[in-house]
């Protein structure tokens, strides 16, 4: 979407001068004429500055397609000297900013075109785009709201907004804005995609799959779509077609780590924590340093009960990137399979300490502290993951055994029943193992 603004932004001025517009229409196709046109132009004597600053914006839109950024921006910035008063130049430049990774100076002149005029959709878009990837997401919404209202027919300001609320977690708004989207032009390979993300997040996973299948027929050998298609399967409990899928991404791409990662997830979810090297030994011979496929290593060796196998494999993950809450996290439970109890606590509250939004770090320190029957940080522990993360049965049945320990038999018995309306084989499996 960025690359259309500033060819918008150029039609845009045209508008406002019917004689300017055969050259604007002719240039899009030819940018040596384009250029002659507009140098012809700027040589007539007497041409006035709003004429001479929509034949700038247009020689700054060609140098810009063409690359030469230095070029684009002498003459946006003699546009701006111009057209003051025209939120199009500032946009012009403001693009021109944007590319040479002048983001401050960008944001200013999109400040800029908004106040000369609230209306104009792609100062808007431009000004949204570059909030959203500061991580600025209501702020984009704004900006793309407003240009909607300008432009409600554009689909790409739909999935662009749709992309914030997304960021948001306002998963019913995004899919509301990919539908719209669609109902006006085809969604691409990259906007399917994006949607079974936004489907599958929300919990609707038939309709993710569809998704996913629809972008595959666009793109049937994308080793990225096959593995997205195969966690969905997966989390449908359709493991025989998720392994099948997995393996067929791997036959796509074979230096691509999704379709071998994925199923090796697969298979230590199935209990199957030996089958996990022989998944991963092909891709690992070619790329031994990857951490996905060394985490699951380590993860298929604590399931197996070699803890002391996953140790090294944790130390070096560790080494290589101190700030990953979720190493820590394994580590801990390394520990904690090898009976180290301080060990494997240092580790769960060093993850805290580094993600205190990590519901895996929040859950595994909150159950080794309900086994040490400390029942109030046990507590404590398990309502964050509560609060963060929803009702699970596996949590509550946690959460009830620390409120009994602690003497709250009515709170353990409430939690207790949650879990099993939630669900009552699971609980059954928990309390057979406890």
């Amino acid at each position: 979407m960025r690359l259309g603004v500033m060819a918008a932004a150029a039609a845009a001025f045209c508008v406002a001068s019917p004689a300017f517009a055969a050259t604007c229409s002719y240039s899009e196709t030819d940018a040596a004429g384009r250029v002659a046109a507009c140098e012809k132009l700027l040589a007539t004597p007497g041409v006035n500055d709003d004429t001479a600053a929509q034949a700038r914006v247009v020689l700054a839109d060609t140098y810009r397609t063409a690359g030469k950024l230095d070029m684009a921006l002498a003459q946006a910035e003699i546009a701006v000297k111009l057209a003051p008063s025209q939120a199009t130049v500032f946009v012009t430049r403001g693009q021109i900013l944007e590319l040479m990774q002048r983001l401050d100076a960008a944001m200013a002149d999109y400040d800029k075109a908004v106040g000369l005029d609230p209306q104009h959709v792609m100062a808007r878009v431009s000004r949204g785009l570059v909030r959203y990837d500061r991580g600025e997401y209501e702020a984009a919404v704004r900006d793309y709201t407003a240009a909607l209202e300008t432009s409600p027919g554009d689909p790409s300001i739909h999935l662009a907004r749709a992309r914030s609320e997304y960021a948001l977690n306002q998963l019913q708004p995004a899919l509301d804005d990919i539908r719209k989207a669609e109902r006006i032009e085809k969604l691409s390979v990259e906007d399917l995609a994006f949607k079974g993300i936004v489907l599958q997040n929300g919990g609707r996973l038939p309709e993710a799959l569809a998704a996913y299948n629809a972008a595959l027929k666009l793109a049937p050998r994308n080793a990225e779509l096959i593995s997205a298609k195969g966690a969905v399967l997966h989390l449908m409990r359709l493991d025989d077609e998720a392994e099948a899928t997995y393996r067929a991404a791997q036959r796509a791409a074979p230096d691509n780590p999704a379709g071998y990662v994925g199923l090796a997830a697969v298979q230590l979810d199935m209990g199957a924590p030996d089958k996990v090297r022989a998944t991963l030994d092909p891709y690992l011979k070619r790329k031994p340093e990857d951490p996905q496929a060394r985490l699951l290593l380590a993860q298929a060796a604590i399931a197996a009960g070699r803890p002391d196998e996953a140790l090294p494999i944790l130390d070096a993950l560790i080494g290589a990137e101190p700030g990953s809450a979720e190493f820590h996290v394994e580590r801990g439970r390394a520990w904690y399979g090898r009976g180290d109890e301080a060990r494997a606590l240092a580790d769960f509250d060093k993850a805290v300490s580094l993600d205190a939004q990590s519901v895996e770090a929040l859950f595994a320190r909150g159950r080794l502290h309900a086994l040490a029957k400390r029942y109030a940080l046990a507590i404590a522990d398990l309502d964050a993951v509560v609060k963060l993360d929803g009702e699970n049965a596996t949590v509550l049945w946690w959460r009830s055994r620390a409120k009994v320990g602690a003497g709250d038999a009515a709170g353990g018995k409430a939690d207790r029943d949650a879990a099993v309306k939630l669900a009552p084989d699971l609980v059954a499996e928990l309390d057979k193992a406890a």
